[in-house]
């Protein structure tokens, strides 16, 4: 799994927008595995992030299955837009990418 190449200058232009994420040949066969794996290459890119449910931080948004990955202090999240119609790993498996939102910022 890899993101696009310009997540570091979407990160330093502080602008909220669409970005995608791409296969390497693996598979996720639910969400939490897919999120997961988004964590760790986060992480090894050098991010200090998390993965969590997305109404346990507050959030009036999503259901009790909604991902989410955050910037440990809070400055940016990826979000996948399209939750309520299918999972994610589900697209990411059929398509070898998937889109998501990338927000800057407490104000999304």
């Amino acid at each position: 799994m890899h993101l696009q190449s310009n997540f570091k200058e979407l990160i330093e232009n502080g602008k909220s927008t669409s970005i995608n994420v791409y296969a390497d040949g693996e598979k996720y066969y639910t969400e939490s595995a897919f999120y997961h794996a988004l964590k760790k290459e986060l992480i090894k890119m050098g991010y200090d992030v998390i993965k969590k449910l997305i109404q346990k931080d507050g959030h009036l948004m999503g259901d009790r299955y909604m991902y989410y990955i955050r910037e440990r202090k809070w400055n940016w999240c990826l979000v996948d837009p399209h939750y309520a119609i299918n999972d994610i790993n589900k697209r990411f498996n059929e398509d070898r990418k998937v889109d998501m939102h990338f927000h800057i910022g407490e104000n999304w």
